[in-house]
């Protein structure tokens, strides 16, 4: 997803600027799907670190 707008896979990384190429529906709609995808997995992590957490701490 990242790299559709020239972004690298680093999700510490903020996202670029607009391409001057792209329309800025385009940019937002991959803005937008960036942002949906980082949130699923930064939750999906939060959710393993606590399973993992919970099993050392017990």
């Amino acid at each position: 997803m990242r790299s559709k707008i020239g972004a690298s896979s680093n999700l510490l990384e903020k996202l670029p600027a607009k391409p001057k190429w792209m329309r800025w529906a385009t940019y937002w709609r991959h803005v937008d799907a960036c942002q949906q995808a980082e949130r699923q997995t930064l939750g999906f992590l939060v959710q393993s670190t606590g399973k993992i957490l919970g099993r050392l701490i017990t």
